[in-house]
């Protein structure tokens, strides 16, 4: 794991990935959490902020795929995984399975991740917040409106 301020570099997130986080929260119900204590996430890799320039160009099959985090704050105490879409923004996400079922390499999550990243959905997302605000301050509202209610 990363306890270095170095860039390690972009490193898919596998099965193996799975297995050491597995381990590693196996371990921590043993352990005295003094160890991690000293961990404290870093400010240019917060969720939502764009990948730092030393992590280099994005090589290819990175975008919207799964990748062990960065941040060893995040690697370690909170067990996730990052995604980067295409302008290098980072997305966290839990690497716990889901529902029990959909651990993070289940194709199913995938897709949902790669849609959640994917730019045309905040667009999606933004040009319904923006009609559904228009409609309700809308006065006179169109019959076929009403019909939808």
């Amino acid at each position: 794991m990363l306890t270095s301020p170095e860039p390690k570099g972009l490193v898919p997130f596998t099965t193996e990935s799975l297995e050491l986080i597995e381990n590693h929260i196996a371990k921590k119900c043993n352990e005295d959490p003094e160890e991690e204590e000293g961990l404290k996430p870093s400010r240019n890799l917060e969720a939502g902020k764009r990948l730092p320039i030393p992590y280099g160009t994005l090589p290819r099959g990175t975008v919207s795929e799964p990748l062990e985090d960065v941040d060893p704050y995040y690697y370690v105490k909170r067990n996730t995984f990052m995604v980067l879409n295409r302008s290098r923004v980072i997305f966290r996400f839990n690497a716990v399975s889901i529902f029990c079922t959909l651990s993070p390499l289940n194709s199913l999550r995938r897709a949902a991740i790669k849609a959640l990243v994917h730019p045309l959905f905040r667009l999606l997302i933004l040009i319904s917040v923006l009609t559904d605000s228009i409609l309700m301050c809308m006065s006179n509202l169109p019959e076929w409106i009403l019909a939808i209610e």
